[in-house]
């Protein structure tokens, strides 16, 4: 699979990851940002560190459903046209 495509936390966006991550940062007054990234792109923030992880858990849910799903179909072309399309959304909270 190439990535998966990902719609943003604020709807505005669909990337096509390959790749995502957590980030954790403090801004001047002190307040905790704890976001997902992928590819270059906010794709949601979350208000603690263990939300934004449980996201990415759902993300590699995602991923590994579509992967174990996909190669109980016959024909491989069918299966790579398939992986390609799976979108996944970010949740609000």
């Amino acid at each position: 699979m190439n990535g998966i495509w990902i719609r943003s936390q604020d709807r505005e966006t669909l990337v096509q990851c390959s790749f995502a991550y957590y980030e954790h940062s403090e801004y001047k007054d002190n307040t905790e940002a704890h976001k997902i990234e992928g590819d270059n792109t906010i794709l949601g923030r979350y208000p603690t560190r263990e939300r934004a992880l449980e996201v990415l858990d759902e993300i590699q849910h995602a991923i590994i459903n579509a992967t174990v799903v996909l190669p109980l179909l016959p024909d491989f072309q069918e299966r790579r046209k398939l992986s390609d399309s799976i979108v996944f959304e970010m949740p609000l909270k």
